[in-house]
C-alpha cells in the first residue's frame, strides 16, 4: 500500500511518541511547534494539521495520570487516535519520525540492566518496528528501524489488550 489516502490508526502512545519526536524533531530544525515560530516544511505542517488532537490529548493524558491511573492506562494502551485523510508523504514522515523513537529506544536498552524496563523498551520498540513495517510496506520488514525479521502475517495480539465488539465514532477509538 503505497501512501494511500485512507485513515491513519495508531495506539494512543504510539501516537503520544510520535508528537514528542516530530516536537523535538522540529525544534532541531528550528521551529517551535507549539508556538507557531519558525518556518514551514512537510513536517511541520503536519504536525499542524494534527496539533490541535495532540494538545486535547496531551492534557487529558496530564488530567488522567494525577487522578486515576487506570483510566490512564486503558488510554493509553487500549485505545487508539485515527488520523482521518491523512495527506500525501505523512506515511513516509511518520514512519520517520517513529525510526528516530526506535534508535532511542535501542539506545535506552544497551545502557539498562532493569529487566522491567528492558521488556517495556522492547515492547515499544517492537511494536513501533511492526507499525513502520506497515507504513512502508514496500521496503521491506524492519529495514527502516533495523531489528525484525521482517516476517509475514498477522501481529499477534497483546495480552493485556482487550478489544471492542464495536468502535464508537470519533477521533479516539478503543481497540
Amino acid at each position: 500500500m503505497a501512501d494511500t489516502h485512507t485513515d491513519l490508526h495508531l495506539d494512543v502512545w504510539q501516537f503520544v511518541r510520535l508528537m514528542v519526536q516530530m516536537e523535538e524533531t522540529l525544534e532541531r530544525a528550528g521551529f517551535s511547534p507549539r508556538s507557531g515560530k519558525g518556518g514551514g516544511g512537510a513536517l511541520k505542517a503536519l504536525y499542524d494539521l494534527w496539533e490541535d488532537l495532540w494538545v486535547d490529548l496531551d492534557a487529558q493524558l496530564v488530567d488522567l495520570g494525577r487522578r486515576d491511573p487506570d483510566a490512564f492506562a486503558d488510554l493509553m494502551m487500549d485505545q487508539e487516535v485515527v488520523l482521518e485523510n491523512p495527506p500525501a508523504g505523512a506515511r513516509g514522515l511518520v514512519a520517520d519520525e517513529l525510526s528516530k523513537v526506535v534508535d532511542a529506544l535501542k539506545r535506552q536498552l544497551a545502557h539498562t540492566e532493569d529487566p522491567a524496563q528492558v521488556e517495556d523498551l522492547s515492547f515499544e520498540r517492537d511494536e513501533l518496528v511492526e507499525t513502520i513495517r506497515q507504513l512502508r510496506p514496500h521496503k521491506g520488514g524492519g529495514k527502516n528501524a533495523g531489528g525484525t525479521s521482517g516476517a509475514k502475517g498477522p501481529k499477534p495480539p497483546r495480552p493485556f489488550k482487550k478489544s471492542a465488539a464495536k468502535k464508537p465514532s470519533g477521533r479516539r477509538q478503543p481497540k
